[in-house]
């Protein structure tokens, strides 16, 4: 069990920034806020006015879509792109470093979650981002939103996945061997460092 420091415990009560750049004044808005700038009459600020050196944000109507953290900047530093997928425990998106241009893939939880809940998750990444090897995704950075739920920045792998192959239709036997054995060599990697993935049991 890992140890945690009070810098847990100050994150856990502060909770990162999700926000967004308002398209007419350029500001920075929390998310979870009402937009701070949504008179018609407030004044237009040209894009050359902006700080050159703030991230690229899409525009307000783009921001609004459906998702409210697809073009959101978390932690100021990963542009929320495009939803990727979703799952029980929460939705996964694509997004890139504002500094570095690297492309990411973060996972936020659907719901927020307790204090012991909260140590489990970020103990559970400080032992998965210990993981190096080809067959595993590496954790970059976690932490905890304003509202309680956890976040995951990993890298993001681009191509087909098992569950689309196997749609698709039968798969070759040595070709799923070669896939089962993979999946194994992953999963021996983790155990390795003392990590069972609960999903397998």
């Amino acid at each position: 069990m890992c140890r945690l420091g009070d810098g847990f415990v100050v994150a856990a009560r502060l909770g990162t920034s999700l926000t967004k750049r308002c398209a007419r004044c350029g500001l920075q808005f929390a998310v979870t806020e009402a937009h701070h700038c949504s008179s018609p009459s407030a004044p237009q600020i040209r894009q050359e006015d902006l700080d050159r050196t703030a991230p690229s944000y899409p525009p307000l109507e783009e921001q609004e879509d459906a998702d409210p953290v697809v073009g959101a900047v978390l932690a100021e530093r990963y542009l929320i792109e495009s939803r990727l997928s979703q799952g029980g425990m929460g939705v996964v998106y694509r997004a890139k470093h504002v500094h570095l241009d690297t492309p990411v893939a973060v996972k936020i939880l659907l719901q927020p979650q307790d204090p012991i809940a909260q140590r489990r998750f970020l103990e559970e990444a400080k032992m998965a981002s210990l993981v190096h090897h080809p067959n595993t995704v590496y954790i970059a950075d976690f932490g905890l939103l304003s509202d309680g739920r956890s976040y995951l920045v990993m890298e993001l792998l681009v191509g087909p996945t098992l569950s689309k192959a196997i749609e698709a239709g039968p798969i070759e036997p040595l070709r799923a061997c070669r896939i089962a054995q993979q999946i194994a060599t992953g999963l021996q990697a983790v155990h390795d460092h003392g990590i069972v993935h609960r999903d397998l049991l």
